[in-house]
């Protein structure tokens, strides 16, 4: 099949700029996702009816891969709905009810909520998909407690995951960056190691860091600003969402337990928590040695299989939930009826998630991101070219929705870029890689782990792109300060000073903007 070429062509933003004014302007995000799909089959195919075939095959693609099942697709789906049932189970054996009821022992406010679910993003930090769903099943008795607005709850999932998991080396973004600096760095023959080089990028990671500087901030002041200024007043009259909107929340009503233990849902937990890490190193372990090579940590979590081992911990922690609920001789038909129950509240996510992903590979196919690259390398000016490549990777993080794809494209045409023009500054370019991948993450309302923020919030999605994207925008425009200032002087002391001041300017004008409201007195 001969797909017509865009990747020189400014049309190749059309499908992704459609599907976001659809996505915001219908709040309908399936429908977006899925007409955007639509008009890219069409675009590629000269709007011939061969467009229908390519769509179908790039749907099968998703589930069928080589003639098997996609194990990747397979694990994540399985992983949703295992979480869903464990949270189902821990549901009715009344855990969740006792750790709510034991959080407002400890939890006196809601400021204390606030921070309860940013301190369980930071310590959650494995993986994106892991840290949405599990910290919102956990936090969300607790925010709904207080009458913390859902989309506030999405906006401090979101806003720990991502910064959180590029930060740190033994996490799935990061092994995945490490293996994409080691390949890029030995086909350039670069003598620096790749787990060297991603440490020394986390003190330039300006928009990641500023970002949980601004959450920790927000949920300890309650700095509400935009639209989550009228969020958090309405949840304050007992709307935690705008019903208008569609309710987030599951049809499936699942019966609420008294007698459960706060230690179960903790073990749980930590169940979850510890077997997907040691998942992930095993996973890596025996991948390296079919490839014969020597273990190390960070080598192994490089090619660990991620989606296995969500799987794992999710079993796991399941099985736990069940033991439990068996415990206290509830009937074996409700229990079975539970589980089944919180697989299929679910089905939302996988459906949301199908739609992302299928978007996802025809945007690729349209070829965006390379569009966007050859703006890079069309504009080159040493010294603004750390904001420029930031700025252009928080664009095509933004229009694809993929920060994943973001840097597989990106960091080896900035290691082109760095080899060819100044070596020395190669790792602040990859550092504005990643910054401004995640800023367009943030941004996106086409993006799979802001979807899946939503998800675990229970929050209407669109209502969370709204009520995130002053937040983002207020730290990457500090970030992007950072950037101009470290690629003109070099010294990355005075590109912090002038981020920051600008950061704190920033918090302040918006503080006079945005006055605190009656929301500060129930702090």
């Amino acid at each position: 099949m001969n797909l017509i070429n865009y990747s020189d062509s400014i049309l190749s933003f059309l499908v992704p700029l459609v599907t976001i004014i659809l996505a915001i302007s219908t709040g309908r995000v399936v429908v977006s996702l899925l007409s955007g799909a639509v008009l890219g089959a069409f675009m590629l195919n000269g709007f011939d009816i061969q467009a229908i075939s390519y769509l179908f095959a790039k749907l099968k693609n998703i589930f069928i891969s080589d003639g098997s099942i996609d194990l990747w697709t397979l694990n994540i789906f399985l992983f949703l709905m295992l979480l869903g049932s464990m949270t189902a189970l821990l549901t009715l054996n009344g855990a969740t009810s006792a750790f709510a009821q034991w959080a407002h022992t400890k939890v006196k406010s809601r400021r204390g909520a606030s921070l309860l679910t940013v301190a369980l993003g930071i310590i959650l930090f494995i993986d994106d998909y892991f840290n949405a769903l599990g910290v919102g099943a956990v936090s969300r008795p607790v925010t709904d407690s207080f009458k913390i607005s859902r989309a506030k709850l999405a906006y401090l999932i979101d806003s720990t995951s991502a910064p959180m998991v590029i930060m740190t080396p033994i996490s799935s973004w990061g092994g995945y960056i490490i293996a994409l600096l080691g390949t890029t760095f030995a086909a350039h023959q670069i003598e620096i190691g790749s787990l060297s080089a991603y440490v020394q990028m986390i003190p330039m990671n300006f928009y990641a860091i500023l970002a949980l500087i601004l959450v920790v901030y927000t949920a300890y002041s309650n700095f509400n600003i935009a639209a989550m200024a009228r969020h958090e007043e309405r949840a304050l009259q007992g709307h935690l969402y705008y019903e208008g909107a569609g309710a987030p929340e599951s049809s499936i009503n699942i019966r609420e337990g008294k007698n459960g233990r706060v230690f179960e849902l903790f073990l749980a937990v930590l169940i979850l928590v510890f077997v997907t890490i040691v998942a992930l190193v095993y996973t890596g372990y025996s991948a390296m040695g079919m490839q014969n090579h020597n273990f190390g940590l960070i080598e192994a979590l490089e090619v660990s299989d991620v989606g296995l081992s969500l799987v794992y911990g999710s079993g796991s922690a399941l099985l736990t939930a069940l033991l439990f609920t068996i415990g206290k001789k509830l009937e074996l038909l409700e229990i079975v009826k539970t589980v089944a129950k919180g697989a299929f509240t679910m089905r939302d996510a996988l459906v949301v998630l199908t739609a992302a992903w299928l978007i996802g590979a025809v945007i690729k196919d349209i070829h965006t991101g390379q569009y966007i690259a050859s703006i890079v390398e069309a504009h080159l000016n040493l010294a603004l070219l750390p904001a420029l490549i930031f700025t252009l990777s928080a664009i095509m993080a933004f229009a694809t929705g993929t920060s994943w794809g973001t840097f597989g494209i990106m960091i080896a045409i900035t290691v082109n870029i760095a080899t060819a023009s100044d070596p020395e500054q190669m790792l602040v370019l990859l550092s504005a890689v990643l910054s401004g991948a995640v800023m367009g993450d943030h941004c996106s309302p086409i993006s799979d782990t802001t979807i899946l923020s939503s998800i675990g919030a229970r929050s209407n999605h669109i209502d969370h792109v709204k009520t995130q994207l002053p937040y983002a925008l207020l730290s990457g425009s500090a970030a992007l300060c950072g950037f101009l200032v470290l690629g003109m002087t070099g010294s990355l002391a005075l590109a912090w000073l002038v981020s920051f001041i600008l950061f704190i300017i920033l918090i302040y004008g918006l503080r006079k903007l945005y006055p605190a409201s009656k929301t500060a007195s129930a702090i």
